[in-house]
């Protein structure tokens, strides 16, 4: 969930576009912006951090029906009972938790620096904090769903019913839970670990490139 605490260095990460709202909000002395706005604001923000999805074009053999157009997935309730199973499937999985973690913890951070742009928020009172807090979640929960939504309508093209229903009776375990447990919890060594592996790599690809070729 998203906060409304303190908000460092609201210009260090490049800002999202929003000049009109900005213009007018940067026009009053000490703006006053109501709950309407405040949500307009943020969901423009949210807007443009959302994941683009891609082409909705079914590979071929994918679950499609053959005589269903591919241009019109959404048409054919076939299509969304998989999308909603789909959805099942990364609660099971831990898709969804994942990927709302990510964004509460990295979108939403981009989201509220740029409010930021407009609103002072470390010179709110309590009151006012809260409000912004909740319309963030809001915000928050919503850009959520609809970049689960994205996965499930693309996935959704490619499995059958049959086989997610297969992937979700799987994955409905333990150990799978486990493993979720265990991704949340990344601190991201292993990524620094393989970026030093990477640097190392470009060394030794030097240095053999360097070394004076052997003799036979």
């Amino acid at each position: 969930m998203a906060v409304a605490g303190p908000v460092d260095a609201p210009n260090a990460l490049p800002r999202l576009i929003l000049d009109p709202i900005r213009q007018q909000a940067m026009a009053q002395t000490q703006p006053q912006i109501d709950a309407q706005t405040l949500k307009a604001i943020i969901d423009k923000a949210t807007r443009d951090a959302e994941l683009k999805a891609q082409p909705l074009v079914p590979l071929t053999g994918s679950a499609s029906d053959e005589g269903q157009q591919a241009a019109t997935p959404a048409e054919d309730p076939a299509f969304l009972e998989r999308v909603d199973l789909m959805r099942k499937l990364f609660e099971v999985d831990g898709t969804d938790e994942i990927t709302r973690h990510f964004i509460n913890n990295v979108h939403m951070r981009l989201i509220i620096l740029e409010v930021n742009n407009y609103i002072d928020i470390n010179s709110l009172s309590e009151n006012d904090k809260y409000r912004i807090a909740t319309i963030a979640a809001l915000a928050a929960t919503e850009l959520g769903d609809k970049v689960l939504n994205l996965g499930a309508r693309q996935h959704a093209l490619y499995l059958k019913r049959e086989e997610i229903q297969q992937l979700t009776a799987d994955l409905s375990n333990e150990a799978q839970k486990k493993l979720t447990k265990v991704r949340m919890t990344d601190d991201g060594g292993i990524d620094k670990r393989a970026e030093i592996d990477m640097q190392i790599a470009v060394l030794k690809i030097i240095q053999a490139y360097e070394a004076p070729p052997a003799v036979p």
